[in-house]
């Protein structure tokens, strides 16, 4: 296992870029008038820029290259699958980007994003079976792969959904890596750890400027890749779980967090009627 230095290191390198990057995206945010104006659906009174995922993106990637190049992060995948890996990371980054600059509507979204998870699928990483405590092990064969699209879409989904309130959607991925972190620190994946506390770290960042009063959104290329990174992990930590684990909980976590949430207009843009509860 990677030593808890390492892991410290990589925490507070992403915390520290993305604290560093989050006011320069908030200055270039501005500058080009890519933000959020008041109406009577949002609950903000002046013009809020967007784009601030784009803080704790670079600061992941910068820390994740440092890390492979150190060696702490083993790529033991096919080059083919690592080519599929890096498409399907920019094809929802580029899907988030032209949302929040140019707009794209929820049809140019859904497909962007089903375009990303095909990608996902084809590196090989798929939801093929779930382990339901004291049922069985279903197999899905010839349905994982829309099982696994639908997973993918519907997490990333989640969390573009409850991004409609300062600090929600990053806080409750912050909880949700920080969980991530655990289950890998309990079945000893060190990959998988450092990758959840660059994550963790990185989100803690931006959120110093996105907690209420928020003085930056992350917009949508912020929220997809949130969704996007937290479906990924789960698909990855159920493939090392141990045979006799309740995947079945893993999973079934995130449809419950998906279902729980209450009185919203559209899933593809956030009001001030989104209420996530607790």
């Amino acid at each position: 296992m990677k030593s808890m230095l390492s892991i410290l290191a990589a925490v507070f390198l992403s915390f520290a870029i993305s604290f560093i990057l989050t006011p320069i995206i908030r200055s270039f945010a501005i500058r080009y008038n890519v933000g959020d104006l008041p109406d009577q659906r949002k609950i903000h009174k002046t013009f809020i820029p967007r784009l601030g995922g784009l803080s704790f993106i670079f600061s992941s990637v910068i820390v994740l290259v440092i890390a492979i190049a150190l060696g702490e992060v083993d790529i033991s995948l096919p080059y083919t699958n690592i080519v599929l890996l890096a498409i399907s990371f920019a094809l929802i980054i580029i899907t988030g980007l032209y949302d929040d600059i140019k707009g794209i509507g929820s049809a140019g979204k859904l497909f962007g994003q089903t375009l990303a998870a095909i990608c996902i699928y084809l590196a090989g990483f798929s939801i093929d079976s779930v382990n339901i405590p004291m049922v069985a092990n279903i197999e899905f064969g010839i349905f994982s792969f829309p099982i696994t699209i639908l997973w993918i879409v519907g997490i990333t989904n989640a969390i573009n959904l409850i991004d409609g309130l300062d600090g929600l959607a990053a806080g409750i991925s912050a909880i949700i890596g920080s969980v991530f972190f655990f289950i890998a620190l309990y079945f000893n994946h060190s990959e998988t750890m450092l990758i959840s506390a660059v994550f963790i770290g990185s989100i803690i960042g931006f959120l110093r400027f996105n907690f209420y009063p928020a003085t930056i959104f992350m917009g949508d290329v912020g929220s997809l890749f949130l969704g996007f990174v937290i479906s990924f992990i789960t698909i990855k930590i159920s493939k090392f779980s141990l045979p006799q684990q309740p995947t079945f909980i893993y999973h079934s976590y995130y449809c419950i967090s998906f279902t729980d949430i209450r009185y919203y207009n559209s899933i593809f843009s956030p009001t001030e009627k989104r209420i996530a509860s607790s």
